[in-house]
């Protein structure tokens, strides 16, 4: 959904600090200059099947407040188990994108919202 030849990389965490998120979606541009930038398109948070969504999901929204944006804009995703929530994180607030949704029962939604995501990048500078 996000491939590389469309100029985004995907990131794993490298170390077990708690104030990273698990993943990182980046998203390479060029400035108007011909220089290259790369901004957090998304980041994503997984955890295993029973953790506590307030929880999570109040953690996670630190991870979107500490984005390395210029304008602190970043879509976000949470999955707990096999069930996903995409987030985003504008002008200061967090709010949900779609309903919750499985991955196997609804995996055509989470297709066609990641895609909905994609088409419509907010202002990250």
């Amino acid at each position: 959904m996000f491939p590389s030849r469309e100029g985004f990389s995907v990131v794993q965490e490298t170390v077990s600090a708690n104030t990273e998120p698990d993943f990182c979606l980046f998203k390479i541009l060029q400035r108007p200059d011909e220089r290259l930038y790369e901004y957090e398109f998304m980041l994503v948070e997984c955890k295993r099947q029973g953790e506590p969504w307030d929880t999570t999901q109040n953690h996670f929204q630190d991870h979107l407040e500490g984005n390395n944006n210029e304008s602190k804009n970043c879509y976000g995703m949470v999955q707990i188990g096999l069930v996903v929530q995409f987030y985003k994180y504008e002008n200061h607030n967090l709010s949900t994108v779609g309903g919750q949704m499985h991955l196997i029962n609804n995996a055509n939604d989470v297709v066609a919202w990641g895609r909905r995501i994609k088409d419509n990048p907010m202002p990250f500078v």
